[in-house]
């Protein structure tokens, strides 16, 4: 538990009042413009935001998209899992106008980041990460932090007055929606109606408040308040028609963990659910840090014959032994046909000082031609620290 989190602690019984605001976008006119952005102002007067229960609502409708109109009941048409994530590119996260967190593919990263890390949002229909929205109406709500943003995962103090801005762009809709069958149903667009946040506002007694005032600014003088949090980045490349990819991606972050997942035609491709990922009969995968190679040996996976334990016991073994999570709520089938995501530990290599970038290669041997239009996604997450001046509302990041 970190000093910020110990004074915090000490003032627990003295809060009053917990109750959920709810906030509206300040620029809606933008909503379903695709690449165009709209954000939140989260603020309150003189009170505290626990930005780690924050959460988002989303009301809209699948329509036909040559005019608007709905579709008839029983056509092969739904919004993919995880869809509330795809319906954004990226997403920044301001704090006292500095950039703090941006995360990139938004869809592809968060549904990563849901696969390897929680096992709680495979069933989560509320959320919308196991989609059950046909044509129609639909409602969601879930949590930010289910988005890929890990400093709404991992604050878990409420923030004075807020001094926060959240910005999303608008993703194409296709990467949302999944139409199949062989009498394909036509094109659809989603049309989003409502989009807000709900966080909660976090009242103390007022003696204890100023005495819990002054603690935290006694602690921000000695430099040590802090917000620390994981955060991931996640970039993509395209993968030529062989049977090996290599590819260095320079100036790196050194990352504690790194995710690598392919897809074959599914980038704004209604046709195919984007969703899920290919294995692409990965054969070997490493990866390159500094001097280091993880792993060291060769896995000579074949998921066509089912051999593929090796890429599975390095999901399972993550998740157990340092995420502490249980073991993936994802049978073998399921990795094999949907959910194949390679991890890979770094989470003792070791470090020079003041070295915090490097370059990473990654290298992949596929036992056949990898398919057309395949891409190929790598997650760097990595430990992000900024120090606090909460009475000049400044952060500045620790490298």
């Amino acid at each position: 538990m970190t000093n910020k989190e110990n004074i915090y602690k000490k003032y627990d019984d003295a809060i009053i009042s917990k109750h959920r605001h709810k906030f509206a976008l300040t620029d809606s006119h933008n909503l379903n413009s695709t690449n165009n952005s709209f954000s939140f102002s989260i603020n309150c007067e003189d009170d505290f935001l626990n930005m780690k229960e924050a959460k988002y609502y989303i009301k809209g409708s699948l329509v036909k998209k040559s005019d608007g109109s709905a579709y008839a009941a029983g056509l092969a048409i739904k919004l993919v899992d995880n869809f509330p994530a795809h319906l954004f590119k990226t997403i920044d996260v301001y704090k006292d106008e500095t950039l703090i967190e941006r995360v990139e593919n938004l869809g592809r990263a968060s549904t990563i980041s849901g696969v390897v890390t929680s096992g709680t949002l495979k069933n989560d229909i509320l959320s919308g990460f196991q989609s059950e929205c046909k044509a129609g109406k639909f409602v969601v709500s879930g949590y930010l932090s289910d988005l890929g943003l890990g400093f709404f995962k991992h604050e878990e103090c409420p923030i004075y007055k807020g001094n926060m801005k959240i910005a999303f762009i608008r993703n194409s809709d296709d990467d949302a929606i999944h139409r199949t069958g062989t009498d394909l149903p036509e094109e659809g667009k989603i049309v989003l109606d409502t989009f807000n946040l709900t966080i909660p506002v976090v009242k103390y007694e007022p003696t204890s408040k100023v005495e819990l005032m002054r603690e935290l600014m006694d602690l921000s003088k000695k430099g040590q308040y802090k917000f620390g949090f994981w955060s991931m980045k996640c970039t993509y490349q395209n993968v030529p028609r062989e049977t090996n990819f290599e590819h260095c991606f320079n100036n790196v972050r050194i990352p504690t963990y790194v995710y690598v997942a392919f897809q074959t035609d599914r980038y704004e491709k209604s046709t195919k659910d984007s969703s899920n990922f290919d294995n692409c009969k990965v054969e070997n995968i490493s990866i390159t840090c500094g001097d280091e190679q993880y792993p060291k040996f060769r896995q000579n996976g074949n998921f066509k014959e089912g051999d593929f334990v090796e890429f599975y016991d390095m999901f399972n073994s993550y998740r157990k032994v340092f995420k502490q999570q249980p073991l993936t709520p994802y049978t073998p089938a399921e990795f094999n046909e949907k959910k194949p995501v390679f991890v890979f530990d770094l989470s003792r290599h070791p470090k020079s000082m003041g070295t915090f970038t490097t370059n990473i290669v990654l290298n992949v041997d596929f036992k056949e031609n990898v398919p057309e239009n395949t891409r190929c996604y790598i997650c760097f997450e990595t430990s992000k620290e900024f120090v606090y001046d909460i009475r000049l509302n400044t952060l500045n990041e620790v490298l």
